[in-house]
């Protein structure tokens, strides 16, 4: 049985009115998963399990979110599992948030512990 991978922080912004996910990538890491989802049961879950298929994540930029709409009103978890290799334990990444919608019509991010 594979041990359960540890949890570690990543970051949720708005960026040019979108959401941002960014996490302190390591060179050579690429996106094996991802699970997105909100307290209304709104939830997508992918697997790139070929590698041909995985996006490289780079640290300090933004992650694909896959197309998923992320919408003021909501909160939302999202997770993203970074590998290497098959031979060295991938790492999770999670980020909470609520966003509103400002006066303005700007998205406001609010981290969740």
């Amino acid at each position: 049985m594979d041990p359960v991978p540890l949890e570690h922080r990543a970051k949720a912004t708005v960026s040019d009115n979108r959401v941002c996910i960014t996490v302190p990538a390591r060179e050579g890491e690429r996106i094996f998963s991802v699970q997105f989802g909100n307290d209304t049961g709104q939830e997508v879950y992918k697997t790139f399990s070929r590698t041909d298929e995985q996006i490289p994540a780079v640290r300090g930029e933004c992650l694909s979110v896959f197309g998923f709409e992320f919408r003021p009103g909501n909160t939302y978890a999202v997770f993203y599992r970074l590998e290497k290799s098959r031979s060295e334990p991938g790492r999770v990444f999670a980020a909470r948030f609520s966003l509103e919608q400002g006066r303005n019509g700007r998205l406001r991010l609010i981290e969740k512990p």
